[in-house]
């Protein structure tokens, strides 16, 4: 009896160690500069949330890649941001969304969420340091855990069939042009509004960090960071804590642009809900950065009032 369990351990045993060397070694395969390369067209890439994600018609907007997500914790947004970075040189600037909802309580759900961790760990394991791997153990474990299943899978997926490009085959963000238009019904039932009207206002942290790590990144790279705030509908809720982020931005962001397009005018019907637009907002918000962009955003001593004169412009003629 004590010979087999102690085969039993000893099978175990190797077993474990020899899928830690696939996790391990298919990573270090798969995190090559060749495998997450842009065209070399796009010099700005927009990183963030849904907010982003469904806000930048980057087939509209010159030079630009969209890789926002919806629903993504900030810790991930790091390693995306500081893997296109370094496989790509092109890039010489990067909008990073930083609003309201960003410094809510949510966001703490965000990165201990079972379902959002099993989705996005095997997406991003082959560019982790060990020190993430901690991070997200320490976040949640099981999660953790269970997703080495879909990484080992993913990862030989990708190696066996000797496909080139991890941002071809995974999901690191993109433009999405949202069909839905809710806003009115939404007003009408007042139904999230009061959900969210009952909210406290406490500031969570947890994006933050990562947000400096970006910003750090940016700095030793020689790359522009422009702090960005998307179109939101003037009733959504979450604008509770402006005073927060405005402080926040005043402290510990002093030293970058805030490029904020909260009072860009848009119609009811240019929105998907209270806090997202939908793709026919999405083209006009879009084709406006793009004028933007070609009015020398990026070049200017003094972006954040470019912006500001711009959309009091498009607000006049609207």
């Amino acid at each position: 009896m004590k010979r087999f369990i102690k085969r039993i351990f000893v099978f175990s045993l190797l077993t474990f160690i020899m899928l830690i060397g696939i996790i391990v070694s298919s990573n270090i395969l798969i995190n090559k500069d060749s495998n997450f390369s842009i065209d070399k067209n796009y010099a700005y890439i927009v990183l963030g949330h849904s907010h982003p994600e469904e806000a930048f018609n980057d087939s509209v907007i010159q030079k630009t890649k969209n890789f926002a997500r919806g629903g993504e914790h900030y810790f991930y947004t790091y390693l995306k941001a500081k893997k296109i970075i370094e496989s790509n040189p092109n890039v010489k600037v990067v909008f990073l969304e930083l609003t309201n909802n960003q410094i809510s309580t949510d966001m703490t759900k965000w990165i201990e969420d079972t379902q959002k961790n099993l989705v996005n760990i095997p997406n991003f394991a082959p560019v982790m340091t060990f020190e993430d791997h901690s991070f997200l153990i320490k976040q949640n474990p099981w999660s953790y855990f269970k997703s080495q299943e879909m990484v080992i899978k993913n990862n030989l997926n990708f190696l066996l069939y000797r496909k080139k490009n991890i941002l071809d085959q995974r999901d690191w963000g993109s433009f999405y042009a949202n069909p839905r238009q809710k806003v009115d019904s939404i007003i009408k039932s007042n139904e999230k509004q009061k959900k969210l009207n009952s909210t406290k206002i406490v500031v969570d942290t947890t994006n933050l960090p990562f947000v400096d790590k970006i910003a750090s990144i940016c700095k030793k790279r020689g790359i522009q960071l422009f702090l960005i705030r998307s179109p939101q509908h003037p009733k959504y809720a979450y604008c509770e804590n402006e005073e927060q982020l405005q402080k926040n931005l005043k402290t510990r962001y002093s030293q970058l642009f805030y490029l904020d397009f909260e009072n860009f005018y848009l119609l009811n019907d240019d929105y998907a809900d209270l806090e997202h637009l939908n793709y026919k907002g999405a083209k006009k918000f879009s084709l406006f950065f793009d004028a933007l962009l070609k009015k020398g955003l990026v070049e200017s001593s003094n972006p954040e009032q470019l912006v500001q004169d711009e959309i009091v412009k498009h607000n006049t003629i609207k």
